[in-house]
Parts: C-alpha cells; sequence; structure tokens
C-alpha cells in the first residue's frame, strides 16, 4: 500500500497522504502573497503552519467519511486538492467547484464552513517574524 491508497475496510486515505495534501496548501498560500517575487523567498509563521494542518486535518477527515469522495480526492491529487482547497478559502476564483470530477470535494468544503467546522481566511505578512500568516475573517 502506498500513501494514494484508501486503507481495506476504512474509506479513509493513509495518514502519510496528509502531509502531501498540506504541503499543496501552504505552497499556494506562499504563492498567493502578493509581495513575493519567487516562491521560495517567504515562509510561514510557525502559527500558520500549524492552523493550516488543522484546516487540512479537518477537511480530510469529513471526506475520509466517504469512499466517492475520499477517490475524488485520490484522483483529483493530494498536493492539487491542498493547492485548491486553500484558494477556495481564500475566496479566488479556483477551487474545487470549477471541475465537476470534484464534485463532491466542493460540497464538503460548502458544508464544513457553513457548518463554521473551517473558515474562510485571509493572509498577511507578520513584520515581527518576517514571515506569511492568515487570520480568519
Amino acid at each position: 500500500m502506498n500513501i494514494y491508497d484508501i486503507r481495506e475496510n476504512k474509506n479513509m486515505l493513509a495518514p502519510a497522504a496528509l502531509g502531501e495534501i498540506v504541503n499543496g496548501f501552504e505552497r499556494a498560500l506562499i504563492w498567493q502573497d502578493e509581495k513575493l517575487d519567487h516562491v521560495s523567498d517567504r515562509a510561514l509563521t510557525y502559527a500558520a503552519g500549524e492552523k493550516c494542518i488543522h484546516t487540512v486535518m479537518i477537511f480530510v477527515s469529513f471526506i475520509n467519511t466517504s469512499k466517492q469522495a475520499t477517490e475524488q480526492l485520490i484522483k483529483h491529487g493530494l498536493s492539487q486538492s491542498g493547492h485548491d482547497l486553500a484558494f477556495q478559502m481564500l475566496g479566488h476564483g479556483v477551487g474545487f467547484w470549477e471541475q465537476d470530477s470534484t464534485k463532491l470535494l466542493d460540497e464538503s468544503l460548502d458544508f464544513l464552513l457553513g457548518m463554521k467546522a473551517i473558515k474562510p481566511f485571509c493572509l498577511f505578512y507578520d513584520e515581527k517574524e518576517n514571515k506569511l500568516d492568515w487570520d480568519t475573517v
């Protein structure tokens, strides 16, 4: 079994898959920062990194309740799913809603946002830490 496999008898991704989703989420945030000339110029604060992990864990935990949604996430790509999750939560015109193949992911995110299990956010530059952070809106 590899990180893309669904565990036998469960509808869940292997735990190692979370890291790839978080990585895509974090890269999307860094790329989005308007102050950047190059993706590698900035990093996230420790707190921002923890919020990324927390958000992805809530989303994936909900996705894991449906074998079809889990399969959509795997087919869409773990890193790409993290990327789209971040951009959709930032309110951008890209995300899961763009494709029919990710309809369950889009509906799941809408549900979690509606229930306030996860919240939309905006980015800001933390001058003190010289890194990127985010806060809910």
